[in-house]
C-alpha cells in the first residue's frame, strides 16, 4: 500500500475480479516492541476496508528491512491454496542529494569524469525545469535538501486517512533495495505491476463512494493550487491528427515525435505517418464491454511488436504473446463503471522488419484470444535504439543516450494520449543482477527510475507490467 494515494486501493480493487485481494504494509523493528501498534494497526485497517466496501484481507508483517518485509507479506500472505499472484507496487519516488551527484567519487580518466558530471548536471537542470512546471510525477522539492522526496507540493484529503495505516511504503525504498525486491518479486514467479501517476486518476472512474469523494476533493484542492486540471490533458509538444471517424473509415495518424538535441535545446520533429483502416483493426469481441461513448476515451495498451514471437506455443512469461497485460486490461473494463467511460485501445509498436503477415498472424491471435479491443494502431517505434545495460556498463553508451530514448518514446506517447483514462505497458527490463560493483549497482538503479520518470512525464494513470508466472493467465483451451 501508498500511504499518498488511497485510489490506488480502489484501482486494485476493481482490478482483481473476484480473487483475493491483500492490502499489504510493513512495520519496521522488533517484533516484541511493536505488537500493540501492529494491532492497532490491524483493527484500523479492517475498518478501511469495512467503511469502503473493499473486498480486501489487510495483511502486516514487521521486520528489520523494509525490503525483507515485504518479501515475507509475498511469501506468507494466502488463503490455502490461494496466494497472490501479481504485486502492484507504487513507482518509487526517489532522493534529492545534488551534492553527491555532483561531487561522486571521480573516475581515473578525465574525460569521462566531465562527461558524467555534464549527466549529472543536465538531470539537475531537468528537475529543475519541471519544478518550474510543477509535474505532478517528479514535481518541486522542499526546500529541506537533507533527504527530501520527489512529491507534489498538494494538501491532499485522501493521504490523511491511509497516513496512519501505512507507516513505510515501498515507494520510500532506497532505488537499489526497490530494484532488488523487483527481481524477488519475478523470482517467486509472481507478476509485478508498478503504478505511476494514480495521483491523476478521474474520480469518476473510482468506484468506492468515499475513496472517490476524497479524490474528488484533492482535484479540486490541485485545481486551486495549480490553475489547472489533470497534467495528462495537456499533450506537450507532440501533436495528433485523426481524420475521419473511429469506426468503419479510414484514419490517419500524423505523430510528431520530439527529440532534445545534445548541444542545444532545439528541437526536431520527424513526422511518422502511418495508415490504418479500422475494418481491418476493430477486434470487436461478443462480451459485456460496451462501445466507447462519444467522448472517445480509451484504456491503452502499447506494445514492441519485437519483444514478442507472436507464437502461443512459447507460453513462458510471455514470450509469445502480452497476454498479462491484456488479460489486466480487460478485467479492468469488466468493471460497470469502467466498461461506460472508455473502449480497449492497442498501440503496436512495429519495425522496419514487420509485414503483411505478421500483421495477419496478430489479428488472428487477438481474434483467438476473444478480448474485447475496440481498435488497434499500427506505429512505426522510435529509430533510435534503446541502450542496453551492457552498454551502459562497459562506458560505450553514456546516461543520457538512454534519458534521450525514453524522452523521444514518451512524446510519442504522450502526443497520443489526450483522451485516455489509464495506460497499460510493459515495465522496461530492470538493471542487471549480475554486477559485483555495489557504486555501479546504486548508479544504474538511480539511472532506470530517472528514465521511468522521463518515460512517464505528463503521461495518464500508467500501470507498468512485467511477467513473473511460467505460465500464461489466459487459456487457450475453453
Amino acid at each position: 500500500a501508498d500511504s499518498r494515494y488511497s485510489a490506488l486501493i480502489d484501482f486494485c480493487n476493481n482490478l482483481k475480479k473476484g480473487g483475493l485481494y491483500i492490502i499489504g504494509t510493513t512495520i519496521i523493528g522488533d517484533f516484541e516492541n511493536n505488537v500493540e501498534i501492529t494491532r492497532k494497526i490491524k483493527e484500523d485497517w479492517i475498518e478501511f476496508v469495512d467503511r469502503n466496501s473493499l473486498k480486501a484481507f489487510p495483511q502486516i508483517a514487521v521486520s528489520n528491512t523494509l525490503r525483507a518485509g515485504f518479501e515475507n507479506l509475498i511469501l506468507l500472505s494466502g488463503l490455502g491454496a490461494m496466494e497472490p499472484n501479481t504485486i502492484v507496487l507504487p513507482m518509487l519516488r526517489i532522493k534529492k542529494d545534488h551534492n553527491k551527484m555532483l561531487h561522486s567519487p571521480s573516475n581515473n580518466n578525465k574525460d569521462i569524469e566531465e562527461e558524467e558530471q555534464k549527466d549529472d548536471r543536465l538531470a539537475i537542470a531537468m528537475e529543475e525545469e519541471e519544478e518550474k512546471e510543477d509535474d505532478p510525477l517528479q514535481s518541486s522539492f522542499d526546500d529541506d535538501t537533507n533527504n527530501t522526496y520527489l512529491l507534489p507540493k498538494r494538501n491532499s484529503v485522501a493521504m490523511e486517512s491511509l497516513k496512519s495505516l501505512v507507516r513505510l511504503t515501498p515507494a520510500e525504498m532506497d532505488p537499489i533495495q526497490y530494484v532488488k525486491l523487483c527481481r524477488n518479486i519475478l523470482k517467486f514467479n509472481r507478476n509485478i505491476v508498478m503504478t505511476a501517476n494514480i495521483h491523476s486518476l478521474d474520480f469518476q472512474l473510482v468506484v468506492s463512494q468515499n475513496i472517490a469523494q476524497a479524490v474528488e476533493k484533492r482535484m479540486e484542492t490541485d485545481i486551486n493550487i495549480n490553475g489547472n486540471g489533470p497534467p495528462h490533458v495537456d499533450i506537450g509538444k507532440g501533436n495528433l491528427q485523426i481524420e475521419s471517424g473511429i469506426h468503419g473509415h479510414m484514419n490517419k495518424l500524423s505523430i510528431a515525435q520530439s527529440t532534445e538535441s545534445e548541444q542545444s535545446n532545439t528541437r526536431t520533429n520527424t513526422r511518422i505517418e502511418s495508415t490504418v483502416n479500422n475494418s481491418e483493426t476493430n477486434y470487436w469481441t461478443f462480451t459485456s464491454h460496451q462501445t466507447p461513448n462519444i467522448r472517445n476515451q480509451w484504456v491503452d495498451i502499447w506494445l514492441f511488436a519485437e519483444d514478442y514471437t507472436f507464437n502461443l506455443n512459447d507460453a513462458t512469461k510471455d514470450e509469445g504473446f502480452p497476454m498479462l497485460i491484456m488479460q489486466l486490461a480487460h478485467i479492468l473494463l469488466q468493471n460497470k463503471v469502467w466498461d461506460k467511460a472508455a473502449g480497449l485501445r492497442v498501440f503496436l509498436l512495429v519495425n522496419s522488419k514487420w509485414s503483411e503477415s505478421d500483421q495477419s498472424n496478430f489479428d488472428l491471435i487477438v481474434k483467438d484470444l476473444r478480448l474485447g479491443i475496440d481498435q488497434v494502431v499500427v506505429l512505426k517505434q522510435p529509430t533510435m535504439k534503446k541502450p542496453s545495460w551492457k552498454s551502459i556498463i562497459d562506458n560505450k553508451m553514456k546516461r543520457k543516450h538512454l534519458k534521450k530514448y525514453y524522452s523521444t518514446l514518451n512524446s510519442t506517447m504522450v502526443s497520443l494520449s489526450s483522451q485516455t483514462y489509464f495506460t497499460f505497458l510493459k515495465l522496461p527490463e530492470l538493471p542487471p543482477s549480475d554486477v559485483d560493483d555495489d557504486e555501479m549497482n546504486d548508479k544504474l538503479s538511480k539511472m532506470y527510475f530517472e528514465s521511468m520518470y522521463i518515460l512517464l512525464k505528463h503521461m495518464p494513470p500508467t500501470a507498468l507490467i512485467a511477467t513473473g508466472e511460467e505460465l500464461p493467465v489466459i487459456s487457450m483451451d475453453i
